[in-house]
């Protein structure tokens, strides 16, 4: 059943699915629909598959779907509210974020303002560069699972090896397939399920966060500076680490850039086969 949350002033259409002894939050990408997802098998299937690895909590974001439009557009800052009043909505106190595609750098976001309200983070079919998060992904410490298609061309596997390098511990798995991860036709949906379910059994439940980012608007970006807090690109705050009182503030050098993205060589399907890895040391360059 599809309720409302209010998020500052905007309705987010909302539906729950499964019990389970964690929550798992599907942040959608740029088109979702809450109602048309169950009329396709596929999708429906896909979704139905991972409500065995959880409690199931389904939203589309504002500007999408059944929720309502903005009046204008919002920032990442303000569409990550979202998720949390979907949380509270749902009585979540803490969830695994499942960010897909363009829902991947609101997870980002999220899991690094937020990090006592998120369990592990899943991204799929992710770039950090769509909406730029580079300099946020030095402050993910949460155990976190990077799922890469060997033949998506919207966000080929550069963009994977680069978000698996700079989200510290990261686990990358990749298999043959496309951007879309819910159809069955774009790839080994069971084996992608499988390799979820171990991810989150495996999963160790993150201890107090060291770090945590402070998210400052661009418009406050003066302010900062005369503050002495370090910022990165379009004004966000560079990760520091968390000391004493009184102890002088940490520090850490942006992330680097990823290299150029070309679109990838359709591989052998009979050569590659899925697997799970930390990423090699000659791609984390």
């Amino acid at each position: 059943m599809t309720r409302y949350v209010d998020s500052g002033g905007i309705h987010i259409a909302c539906q729950v699915l499964g019990a389970g002894e964690r929550d798992i939050v599907f942040v959608p990408g740029a088109m979702s629909h809450l109602d048309l997802l169950w009329e396709d098998p596929e999708t429906a299937a896909f979704f139905r598959r991972l409500s065995t690895l959880g409690r199931l909590i389904l939203f589309d974001k504002r500007d999408t779907g059944l929720s309502d439009r903005a009046p204008a557009d919002s920032p990442l800052e303000e569409r990550i509210e979202d998720v949390r009043a979907v949380m509270g909505a749902a009585s979540s106190s803490e969830a695994v974020l499942f960010g897909y595609s363009e829902g991947a750098p609101m997870s980002i976001l999220f899991a690094a303002t937020h990090p006592e309200r998120v369990t592990a983070l899943i991204l799929g079919a992710a770039t950090a560069r769509q909406i730029d998060v580079r300099s946020v992904l030095p402050a993910i410490h949460v155990p976190t699972l990077v799922i890469q298609r060997l033949d998506d061309r919207m966000t080929p596997p550069c963009h994977g090896h680069y978000l698996a390098s700079q989200i510290a511990g990261a686990r990358y798995f990749e298999q043959p397939g496309d951007h879309s991860l819910r159809f069955a036709g774009s790839g080994d949906s069971n084996a992608l399920i499988n390799e979820i379910g171990d991810f989150l059994t495996g999963a160790p439940r993150p201890g107090e966060p060291d770090r945590v980012l402070a998210t400052i608007l661009f418009a406050e970006a003066p302010a900062a500076r005369r503050s002495g807090t370090n910022l990165g690109p379009a004004g966000t705050a560079v990760p520091a680490r968390r000391t004493p009182a009184g102890s002088p503030p940490g520090s850490r050098t942006p992330a680097r850039s990823p290299p150029g993205c070309r679109t990838p060589a359709r591989p052998a399907r009979s050569s590659r086969s899925a697997r799970t890895s930390p990423l090699p040391a000659d791609r984390r360059r």
